[in-house]
């Protein structure tokens, strides 16, 4: 198959040719087809910065070999690889990103992914990231996964059911700035078994209150197929400034909920002003901030804040690290710092990064630093919580953490308390739990997490089901007698 490789000019900023670690992101998205089983397409984003260019004929170019394998222990199921090759530029003072995708068929089963990469400028140079990956077959009406996309793309290969199927952010919460006012998604519905006549809802709804917003929603049908795409396109034009969520449900003829899947994403509308970050030539420099020298250095300063940044400044955040511009991003990491503390701010600061650090050795690993993952993020917004209760083997049930907080502050939140946190891991080969419910104001909310938690038969068919056959408690399982929300007894309990 011939890769067209997209390229997106991003900014100007000096580079020197001297080694450099390779950058990349990757997102993994699930899919099936009744014939051949499930597969995944890997999404790749890389950077020119992060690599090595080397003087060609016409100009200099960056060379990145990617191979992305999926393996059994040392076995490879499956695997690909290719080169980023990026145009041949007049000096090294470009910055790109650069897109790829892989398409890898799998059996079901719980696997580990492997990229090694290897910048071609650099001899000897290798990077591997690894993570795991659980593959399942649906064995009743499921999504794909639910992907905010591009409207358009440049390459057939991002083409699916003949609807653009290019993902708007790989590395990042999805942003939409002031001139970009049309949120597209993309996801596909699989009944294996008997397919019939579906509805799909969607909606936009706001992050915090976890209401609907008014005149952002609409519904498509879904046709009696083993696999059918779903796909549409809301206006925003009048969507104030904000961190929201795309919901889509799907239902059957009697209105029960089969499945649905939501994404976040922040809208910057210059249309309604709201306060920000002074970013302007006027904020005072912090001379502690001095050792702190690059792009991706000051992007990851201005990252790292996100679990105690507002909605606002996460939405303005968002905005400045893809526009990649040090200056700005230097004057906003400023400004949110002495926000915080202007008699304190070097303390404030340093503290908080410490926090960033030990969360990062705590969580981090695979293709995600300690503080991007939900944990991570968890515990710098709202600190350390009172009980922990950790189930890792349970017979009827994927590993699991219930996180409970005696108080809870957050920034643009009123003071909350008793609140609880639920992460479960999916991936049995990997160690990263997701937040899958929360009772706390602005978090996740599923009421019947129970479904997310438990495999095999104690899953039922309608996860919204509040029947109680749905909530029985089968031998080995411990789901309903679990110490932090039942008072029952637990295989592991941290109390602080």
């Amino acid at each position: 198959m011939t890769r067209t490789l997209l390229t997106t000019l991003l900014c100007t900023v000096g580079l020197a040719l001297t080694a450099k670690t390779p950058y990349i992101a990757v997102s993994v998205m699930h899919y099936w087809n009744a014939e051949t089983g499930p597969y995944v397409e890997l999404h790749y984003i890389t950077q020119t910065s992060s690599l090595s260019y080397a003087e060609v004929e016409l100009g200099y170019q960056t060379n990145l070999e990617v191979t992305a394998m999926i393996l059994d222990g040392e076995e490879v199921l499956n695997y690909d690889k290719f080169v980023f090759n990026s145009e041949v530029f007049a000096d090294t003072t470009k910055n790109y990103f650069m897109f790829e995708f892989s398409r890898l068929g799998v059996r079901e089963g719980s696997w580990q992914i492997r990229l090694e990469l290897r910048d071609l400028n650099e001899p000897g140079s290798l990077r591997i990231v690894e993570d795991s990956l659980d593959i399942e077959a649906p064995s009743k009406t499921s999504l794909s996964g639910l992907m905010i996309t591009e409207l358009e793309t440049l390459s057939d290969n991002y083409v699916r059911f003949g609807i653009p199927a290019f993902p708007r952010a790989v590395d990042h919460m999805t942003y939409y700035p002031t001139e970009d006012s049309i949120l597209s998604f993309y996801t596909e519905v699989y009944q294996p078994e008997t397919p019939e006549r579906l509805i799909a809802t969607y909606g936009i709804y706001n992050i915090n209150t976890r209401e609907l917003v008014d005149g952002y929603n609409g519904s498509s049908t879904v046709r009696a197929e083993g696999v059918y795409p779903v796909a549409a396109r809301i206006p925003l034009h009048d969507l104030p400034t904000g961190t929201y969520f795309l919901k889509l449900e799907v239902f059957n003829r009697e209105g029960e909920i089969l499945t649905g899947d939501s994404l976040a994403f922040g809208r910057r509308n210059n249309n309604v002003e709201l306060p920000m970050l002074d970013i302007s030539n006027h904020v005072p420099a912090l001379s502690f901030l001095n050792d702190y020298q690059g792009e991706e250095t000051w992007k990851f300063l201005a990252d790292c804040t996100f679990p105690i940044a507002t909605n606002l400044e996460r939405i303005q955040m968002a905005s400045l690290i893809e526009e990649g511009d040090t200056v700005k991003l230097r004057r906003f990491v400023t400004s949110f710092w002495i926000e915080r503390d202007p008699a304190n701010t070097r303390e404030k600061f340093q503290n908080y990064m410490d926090r960033v650090e030990e969360v990062n050795r705590m969580y981090g690993g695979g293709m995600l630093r300690g503080y991007q993952t939900d944990m991570g993020r968890v515990r710098l917004q709202y600190g350390d919580p009172n009980n922990v209760e950790n189930r890792l083997f349970d017979n009827e049930t994927y590993p699991y953490q219930i996180w409970q907080y005696n108080r809870l502050t957050s920034p643009n939140r009123a003071s909350q308390t008793n609140k609880v946190f639920i992460f479960v891991n999916r991936e049995i080969a990997g160690n990263e739990y997701n937040l899958i419910h929360s009772d706390a104001y602005g978090e996740v909310y599923d009421p019947q997490w129970i479904y997310r938690v438990s495999r095999g038969n104690n899953r039922g068919n309608n996860p919204d089901s509040r029947s109680s056959d749905f909530n029985s408690d089968p031998f080995g399982s411990r789901l309903n007698n679990n110490t932090i929300i039942n008072s029952g007894s637990s295989n592991s309990i941290n109390r602080r």
